[in-house]
């Protein structure tokens, strides 16, 4: 698995930017306060054959509302969006804390055709996961139909070789690594662990 250099805050790579407010000197208080911002790293090119300029190697964190902003741009993008929340908030029902987003859909590509990625099962109640999201049946076909994209299991074999989350680390066209997006789901309101 290829991890992300941000986790390294001396990395001149490094796409996380990190605030620290420096408190008033007070002997008594050692309380400081953080402020972290997650950002969606540029777009780079891998040169041909790879068609569009794809995220950097890594898992890189991000938040649904980064995600929509950086990349559900016109109405076509808008309209997978939302079936990705729809995905999203399914998987969050059933105690999924973190997806990873993958596909056309977080490349350069004018009009992708849907999106992809996989989702960590740790913690997954499969009595209240969307059976649909179980279904690999006809190309996903059913997945499709439902959420616009398409999700696996982040752990599952792809085939005889490496789990999904490994898979989509790689652009497909030229074989070169590429990064992917690690977003994590909140609860929803009103759930119980």
């Amino acid at each position: 698995m290829i991890l992300p250099r941000a986790n390294d805050p001396s990395s001149a790579d490094n796409v996380r930017l990190v605030v620290l407010a420096r408190p008033k000197y007070d002997s008594t208080n050692f309380k400081h306060n953080y402020i972290v911002v997650f950002m969606i790293p540029d777009l780079i090119e891998l040169g041909s054959p790879c068609p569009w300029a794809v995220l950097p190697p890594g898992i890189h964190e991000s938040t649904l509302a980064e995600v929509e902003a950086r990349f559900a741009t016109t109405p076509h993008r808008k309209w997978l969006f939302g079936g990705f929340i729809r995905m999203a908030q399914a998987l969050a029902i059933a105690g999924c804390s973190y997806v990873y987003l993958d596909g056309s859909f977080v490349t350069a590509k004018p009009h992708p055709g849907d999106y992809d990625g996989c989702w960590d099962h740790d913690g997954v109640d499969p009595n209240k996961l969307d059976p649909v999201l179980l279904d690999f049946n006809n190309k996903r076909a059913a997945q499709k139909a439902k959420y616009l994209g398409e999700m696996f299991i982040a752990g599952m074999p792809n085939g005889p070789g490496a789990p999904f989350l490994d898979f989509f680390q790689i652009e497909k066209s030229s074989g070169q690594a590429k990064g992917i997006l690690r977003i994590p789901l909140a609860p929803l309101k009103g759930a119980t662990p």
